[in-house]
């Protein structure tokens, strides 16, 4: 039996989520998972996964989503029509820097289409997605200014 009291207990559970990731969504794998899914986006990370090239480990951003229910989930885009939607399109061998797209506070809904045949390349096949995404609303003022007179602060 643990000694924890129930706030200790959470901060336990708070501060392990900040280091684990939530079940990665993966309809095309996992098919109990929902085909769609509909959320806030909390952050994005990075994690590591296995590129086949050797066993050499490839970075990549992952997407940290929250259904309205509470449940979380992280999006790994490998796809290349899911990346493209959430971290936008390569323009001169470069991406837009990771958020530009999808920003914490946003909405975004997700959906899997399944693998499908590409037009101009016969036998090869690509998995779809249709991303929409709703915009946090901005801002009016910055945080800093959101401080009261009586914040602690000596200066």
């Amino acid at each position: 039996m643990s000694s924890m009291t129930q706030a200790e207990s959470e901060r336990y559970a708070k501060l392990a989520a900040q280091v684990e990731f939530p079940t990665a969504w993966t309809p095309h794998k996992t098919p109990e998972q929902p085909r769609t899914l509909v959320g806030e986006a909390l952050r994005w990370d990075t994690g590591l996964f296995n590129s086949g090239n050797g066993g050499a480990k490839d970075e990549i951003d992952i997407l940290i989503v929250r259904e309205e229910d509470g449940t979380e989930w992280s999006v790994w885009p490998f796809h290349t029509q899911l990346r493209n939607a959430l971290l936008g399109r390569e323009e001169n061998g470069a991406r837009p820097p990771v958020g530009d797209v999808v920003a914490p506070g946003d909405l975004v809904a997700v959906a899997y289409g399944g693998q499908h045949d590409i037009p101009d390349r016969p036998g090869q096949t690509a998995h779809r997605y249709r991303v929409a995404i709703e915009k946090a609303p901005a801002r009016t003022e910055p945080a800093s200014s959101q401080l009261s007179a009586n914040d602690g602060i000596p200066f």
